[in-house]
């Protein structure tokens, strides 16, 4: 009796395990977050609302440039309708921008920092079926992070 019930339990748990409606296997993994630190030439953080000569947050905006055009980014019902949040990390305030993660090749996102100063991101990505997972940002034409490099996508970047 007893190896009937247990011959039972492990064909259940067989059954179970060989199903195809396993969790996640309809799922999609978007990986477009990269995290930048502004600083001037002193190592001092520009994105702290504190700091005498910070950058407004009001004044950023995003660009998709997607076939020659620049298109302002702005979603009402996003989480992040600019694609792009100021946020302090521990000690530091950081920047998390959603790129542009178009079918071209290289899709590039413009940061127009305010009406003078724009400057440029492109991103390398490992596109599959289930997946788009940058592997290489490029930071105004210089390489910036790279997955060889670090887990994180992060780096700073100087302002004058």
């Amino acid at each position: 009796m007893k190896s009937k019930l247990l011959l039972g339990l492990i064909v259940a748990f067989l059954a179970i395990g060989c199903s195809q409606d396993r969790p996640g296997a309809d799922t999609f993994n978007l990986d477009v977050a990269v995290e930048i630190t502004v600083e001037d030439q002193r190592g001092e953080n520009l994105l702290d609302p504190s700091h005498p000569n910070a950058i407004n947050a009001d004044e950023i905006k995003l660009y998709y440039v997607e076939n020659g055009k620049a298109q302002e980014v702005y979603d009402e019902t996003s989480d992040l309708p600019r694609s792009f949040v100021v946020f302090k990390s521990g000690d530091e305030y950081r920047m998390r921008i959603l790129q542009n993660y178009s079918d071209e090749d290289e899709p590039l996102t413009l940061v127009q920092w305010n009406e003078r100063d724009i400057d440029t991101i492109k991103s390398e990505y490992l596109k599959g079926d289930r997946y788009i997972i940058q592997d290489k940002i490029y930071y105004n034409g210089k390489l910036s992070w790279s997955s060889n490099d670090s887990f994180e996508p992060h780096f700073e970047v100087v302002k004058n």
